[in-house]
């Protein structure tokens, strides 16, 4: 890859074990000082021992300790030796991809920015900060002016805000990945869907508060009528009246005020964790292998992502405002027994036969709920895959049959809905009837009481009032319990993204002294399910600088063998060795680092040009880039879109052709600058003389190269021809 290879101008991190470790000498103050008590917990070493870091490991050290602490801060068992190690295989790294790849490591979802000092104070801690030296550390609070910060050379800090330079801090937050246990078991429970979310204990702390608050004001508004009627009456003193509505009509607004806060620190927090949940879902997705997708509709795969909001939903904000209508029921509850024991049963009574009716009815409300989420994913893949091929659609004049075939899906898909509506009716049909029935009770046995003196008929009306929050409050709780069950059909689909196990991700060699030669020795392979191999026997190399061409039929395992390479498929017999060592103890990531590859599936996103080519990264190499698409000979074609390399580009590729959208993957590809190259009918939309061109230059960059090609002239310029004739080569 000589015609590629740049400085790199990004700053780059290497492994924290090129440090030197130099022991520590005294403080500022003279006084010797013990760094295994200042180390935060899961940094120490033990005693007799060196520490990791020291103080002149800045960016090299501080940013692993840092982020192993927060890792065993938020609950992980993360070892430092262990990350150090595997960084170490992983070689100089680009700051940016160093945060991503250790947070891999220790289990974290990351997310780097650079913030005002004003916005400093809404980052979610514990998370790693850079500090005006250079050097990492974790932030574990902001005040007004100062960030208090531990560091791994001198313990815990407090630092003035105005130290940072300019009005930028850069910050790394840090989130507990969901789904990182590796057990096989398909039992799950909503504690494995939400995982760890930063701040809930302080923000539902707020809301407890703010809940307190209301009930004290929801009970004693009551007493306003209670007290009006029993104490105004009788004696008729307009005076004490005005003075007691005045300062009732102050409960009325602060209660109100506080309701506010209320709903709106609620809001706050389901904001906060519908963010945290939804990002980490997407990253477990991602993470997942490639057999989970396989023979999954993309609406179905969207269907289940979508559905982390309405469960996200029911499982925060409904658990708060569950808590609170419980406490607040119990409450009311009491004083309605302060004031009559007998009349208090009916409420109890009423609330037990609208549970009943619940749970008679919640099975059937289970099904309909599940066929209505089924429905709505058939529904959602037509859509997809309609809107994905409407070049094909058009082509075919067949819109009208995909119109009625999507109108036949979107017709189950209401047909669904109307059931699940229909029990939603008959439960407010019961609640109404229920608790209608045992408020005319509850008047006809307390005007009895009246009438035989034990009540009075201010005290009438605050148990009636008390009477009305407890049953509105209890038919809640209900109502949500009975919903979150019927959630779980969708909470199921959700829990088959967060618990099945993750590609495993480690650094175990040295990817940068790996030879430049693979060897595939008796290798055969067959599908799962199918008696017949696919391929048996095979045997041949690739050695520095070459370029090896597979041909033969369709369906004659070219593109398998490739996939062997990239652990799509693990199933073959035989042996693949990737510079000496044997393919089974590379992990898939790094594989991925070994292999630039494009194969027949892939397809340009709806991104620019330019993020098509770099692939959204953080601080892509500008000049890299160019060069890529220079070699792929596409860069001149691209400067002339309306818009360069930020053009704005369609899931189909559109604007451009076949052969330049082939070109731009080639350029992905070249923009990696992996040790080896993988072409699989990348050159088939192109014709000869811009095929022959990209080659050349291909072969110019002396990588290892194996392509998959039905073109003589392709296979020319090979250095070894391999030929697939049925299941031998």
């Amino acid at each position: 890859m000589s015609a590629m290879v740049r400085e790199n101008s990004r700053s780059s991190i290497s492994s924290p074990t090129s440090v030197r470790p130099r022991s520590y000498g005294t403080s500022s103050s003279g006084r010797a000082r013990d760094m295994s008590t200042l180390l935060p917990e899961g940094l120490r070493t033990s005693l007799g021992e060196e520490p990791i870091f020291s103080p002149g490991a800045t960016q090299k050290g501080s940013l692993v300790a840092c982020m192993v602490s927060v890792a065993n801060l938020k609950g992980g068992s993360v070892a430092l030796s262990q990350v150090q190690q595997q960084l170490t295989m992983a070689g100089a790294l680009a700051e940016t991809d160093a945060i991503a790849t250790i947070g891999d490591l220790c289990g974290l979802a990351t997310r780097s920015m650079t913030l005002k000092r004003a916005s400093l104070r809404y980052v979610v801690v514990p998370c790693v900060i850079r500090l005006p030296a250079g050097n990492y550390a974790v932030l574990r609070g902001v005040s007004k002016a100062h960030a208090y910060v531990t560091t791994p050379s001198d313990g815990r800090h407090r630092i003035e805000l105005d130290d940072f330079a300019g009005d930028s801090i850069f910050v790394v937050e840090l989130q507990a990945l969901v789904g990182k246990h590796s057990s096989q078991s398909p039992k799950w429970t909503y504690r494995d869907l939400i995982g760890k979310v930063d701040g809930k204990a302080r923000s539902a702390t707020q809301v407890l508060l703010l809940g307190i608050g209301l009930e004290i004001f929801s009970i004693v508004l009551p007493l306003y009528s209670q007290i009006a009627v029993d104490s105004f009456i009788p004696f008729a003193d307009r005076g004490f009246l005005l003075i007691l509505a005045g300062g009732f009509v102050i409960v009325i607004i602060l209660r109100a005020l506080t309701d506010l806060a209320r709903g709106w620190a609620l809001a706050v927090i389901s904001a906060s964790i519908n963010v945290q949940w939804m990002s980490a879902v997407f990253r477990k997705l991602l993470e997942l292998p490639l057999s989970f997708f396989t023979g999954k509709e993309v609406g179905d795969i969207a269907s289940r992502f979508n559905g982390v909001f309405g469960v996200q939903s029911s499982l925060a904000v409904t658990v708060f405002e569950s808590v609170l209508d419980g406490l607040l029921a119990l409450v009311t509850f009491g004083m309605m027994l302060f004031y009559s024991v007998q009349l208090s049963a009916l409420p109890i009574i009423a609330i037990a036969a609208y549970i009943s009716s619940r749970t008679a009815f919640l099975y059937l409300l289970q099904r309909a709920s599940a066929a209505e989420v089924l429905r709505a994913s058939e529904q959602s893949s037509l859509l997809i895959d309609t809107l994905a091929g409407i070049q094909t659609v058009k082509a075919s004049n067949a819109g009208s049959r995909f119109w009625r075939a999507w109108v036949e899906k979107l017709v189950a898909q209401k047909n669904a809905s109307l059931k699940t509506q229909k029990y939603h009716l008959i439960f407010k049909m019961a609640r109404d009837c229920v608790f209608g029935i045992e408020r005319i009770a509850v008047i006809g046995i307390g005007c009895m009481l009246v009438t035989d003196s034990r009540f009075s008929i201010g005290m009438l009306f605050a148990f009636l009032a008390y009477k009305e929050q407890f049953s509105h409050r209890a038919a809640m709780l209900v109502d949500r319990f009975y919903d979150i069950r019927a959630l779980r059909f969708q909470a199921g689909r959700i829990a088959e993204i967060v618990t099945i196990p993750v590609e495993a991700r480690s650094y175990r060699n040295r990817l940068s002294d790996i030879r430049p030669d693979i060897r595939f020795q008796n290798v055969s392979f067959r599908h799962r399910g199918m008696k017949t191999p696919l391929i048996e026997h095979v045997s041949f190399s690739l050695g520095a600088g070459e370029i090896v061409a597979l041909n033969g039929e369709s369906g004659a395992g070219k593109t398998t063998l490739m996939k062997l390479l990239l652990r799509v498929f693990d199933n073959y017999s035989g042996q693949i060795t990737v510079g000496g060592q044997d393919l089974g103890t590379f992990s898939t990531n790094e594989l991925r680092e070994l292999f630039a590859a494009v194969l027949q599936e892939d397809g340009l996103f709806e991104a620019t040009v330019f993020n098509n080519i770099c692939m959204y990264d953080p601080a892509p190499d500008v000049d890299r880039l160019f060069e890529a698409a220079r070699l792929a000979c596409i860069y001149d074609e691209i400067q002339r879109l309306p818009s360069g390399f930020h053009t704005q580009l369609a899931t189909s590729g559109l604007p451009l052709s076949k052969g330049q959208r082939d070109r731009v993957l080639i350029a992905r590809a070249l923009y990696r600058q992996c040790p080896f190259l993988l072409l699989d009918e990348a050159t088939g939309g192109l014709d000869d003389e811009t095929a022959m061109r990209v080659m050349n230059n291909v072969a110019s960059l002396r990588i290892p190269t194996l392509i998959v090609t039905h073109s003589a002239c392709m296979a020319a310029l090979a250095t070894r021809t391999l030929h697939l004739d049925g299941r031998r080569a």
